[in-house]
């Protein structure tokens, strides 16, 4: 373990490219993870249930994302061993309900900091989904509470404790995901663009996703920068192939 915090620390690119894919890169993500300071997040999410929630307001409160790693440089590796994980979920979720893998996989990243968030590490919960009144739903396990931060335009940004969704596994997080956009009445014109990952973040972002301006933005950043569009053709073609 000490070798692959030192791989992680000081960024010997050559060692890290004899790490096999799978086991080794997911084991240097926790490895990371526990020499990694924590700092409040700045990832913007819809937090609260589905059936609950109102459309987005100019007084509404923005829970920005769980405490996430900031100032530390993580590798290309790590980058990889996180884009591979969540590709798996990200394509079982839109084969199930539709939403763009691009955009799941863009998302986990934005809200998760590459799953090194400590809601991330300790409940599995990339996605920064809360519990309504103790209502966890029909996927998550239950609630914890965890530190995040809020903003509102009375009060301005504040750290405060809230509860959130506690999953078995990263899988059923991305599930979870799913299917709260699915089921959200709010967000049901954005499935008009199931083939369009740009237009589809940003429809769900006006339909009251996250109040973060730049929102849509970052996880389009993100999606070609990393070229995560390549994930849609993969699930198309799995669902498309598929027998009916």
């Amino acid at each position: 373990m000490n070798k692959v915090v030192t791989i992680v620390k000081k960024g010997v690119r050559s060692a890290i490219a004899r790490l096999t894919r799978g086991a080794a890169l997911l084991a240097l993500i926790g490895s990371a993870v526990m020499f990694m300071a924590l700092t409040p997040g700045t990832a913007q999410a819809d937090t609260a249930q589905a059936d609950t929630v109102q459309a987005d307001t100019a007084d509404a409160v923005d829970a920005s994302g769980p405490f996430s790693i900031t100032e530390f440089a993580l590798t290309d590796a790590v980058h990889t061993a996180f884009i591979a994980m969540a590709g798996k979920s990200a394509q079982s979720s839109q084969q199930k309900y539709g939403v763009p893998a691009a955009v799941t996989i863009g998302q986990a990243i934005l809200e998760s900091n590459w799953g090194t968030s400590a809601l991330a590490v300790k409940t599995n919960n990339h996605f920064g989904m809360k519990c309504a009144n103790n209502v966890f739903g029909p996927i998550a396990t239950g609630c914890a509470s965890s530190p995040t931060w809020e903003c509102a335009n009375d009060k301005g940004c504040y750290g405060t404790i809230a509860m959130f969704r506690v999953y078995s596994s990263v899988a059923d997080s991305f599930a979870d995901h799913g299917d709260k956009l699915f089921l959200a009445d709010r967000y049901r014109n954005a499935f008009k663009f199931s083939n369009d990952p740009d237009q589809f973040i940003r429809e769900i972002h006006k339909a009251g996703y996250a109040t973060d301006p730049g929102y849509s933005d970052k996880v389009i950043k993100l999606m070609k920068q990393y070229n995560l569009y390549k994930f849609d053709s993969v699930a198309n073609k799995v669902s498309t192939d598929s027998p009916k």
